[in-house]
Order: C-alpha cells, then structure tokens, then sequence
C-alpha cells in the first residue's frame, strides 16, 4: 500500500491500539508505539514512510474501548464473561484506567485526519479516561451480580480475553490530537453508554 501512494499525496492511516501505556505518567501522542507487538511495528513502518517515501501518513491509536451500538469489543466480551461466572471483576482495587470513547467520535477523529493531519501524525482516539472499577460496577448493575476484586493470576477466567489487559494502567491523553484537529468528543461517556444503551438487552 505505501509503495502505491507514492508520490500521489493520498492519506493512508494506520490503526493502532492505547493499551500497554506505562502508567506512572499520562500516555501521550510523542510516546512510543504502546506495547512491543505486530500491530505496533506496523505503526512505526507507516510513520518512517511519511519521510522516507514521501506518503501522508498517520496513526490513529483508539482506546480499548470504542462504544456504541452494537459494539462487540472489549465491554460485550467483559459482559458475557460476567454472565458465565456470575460476578463483574477487577484486578486489586480497580482503580487503574481504562480509556474510551464513542464510535461516532472516533469516525469522526479518522475523516478529520484524512481531511487535513499532517504527515508522520499520531493521534489519539481517547475521549475519557476511566476506572476499571467503575466499569465493573456497570456490569454489576446491568446483570445484577456482585463485584469483585481478583488476582491477576484470575483474570483469564473471570474476563475473558480481556483478563491479560484488566490490570493494566493505561491513562492516556488526546491534548496534543485535539489541538492539532480541533476534534472535540461529544458523544456519550462509557458508563451513560453502558446505562442507558443496549449493552444488557
């Protein structure tokens, strides 16, 4: 694909993921690619072509958890796991963070950057950033099971696939993407979404 856009001054945007940040300060657009895997690598091949091969490049790292209608992401999957074991965990106190944001902001996000992100651009898909605890709680409310805390060593089966992420501290901004694009978040938070939309029905 970059060896297609070359010289023609289209926009190819690259999707990565938040996830992996360290935790001890706010994961910000200058860091890094998150976490050492595939996904990451071809991030840092699609950055080094805006200098290197002359293409509008840009990644786009999104929260773990782009919601909405009909989501089948990360929370569906938190849920059905929920259902299985009959309570909504979280890793040791819960208190680590979780970011979000709504699909209508993220589309929103990826024609902002096609339209006008310079090349070589990281942004971020992160309208808020929230306890992994408060999620729990959602859960808890939406099925009508109990919260509890577990050990890292439970999370595969409490969560599900999600149990190797759960404990994971990943506060993340989006300062810089907002300046750069004037993008905004709008839509509904993580937890309104997860109250009053379709996740439980």
């Amino acid at each position: 694909m970059l060896a297609a856009l070359e010289g023609t001054d289209k926009c190819l945007i690259n999707t990565n993921g938040t996830l992996g940040g360290s935790g001890t300060r706010p994961f910000t657009e200058r860091d890094g690619p998150s976490m050492p895997n595939p996904r990451s690598a071809t991030e840092k091949t699609v950055l080094a072509a805006a200098a290197d091969r002359g293409v509008r490049t840009v990644s786009i790292r999104l929260a773990p958890s782009v919601h909405g209608p009909d989501e089948h992401g990360f929370v569906p999957i938190m849920i059905e796991a929920a259902r299985k074991v009959g309570f909504a965990g979280f890793v040791g106190d819960g208190s680590n963070i979780w970011p979000a944001v709504h699909v209508d902001d993220a589309a929103r996000l990826f024609v902002l950057a096609l339209e006008k992100a310079p090349a070589g651009s990281v942004l971020h898909g992160v309208a808020e950033n929230v306890p992994f605890k408060d999620i729990a709680s959602a859960i808890s409310h939406g099925l009508g099971v109990e919260t509890r805390s577990i050990l890292p060593a439970q999370a595969h089966e409490a969560l599900g696939v999600v149990g190797p992420l759960a404990g994971l501290n990943n506060l993340t901004t989006a300062d810089l993407t907002k300046e750069l694009l004037d993008w905004e978040p709008r839509g509904k938070g993580l937890i309104e979404d997860m109250t009053t939309g379709t996740y439980f029905k």
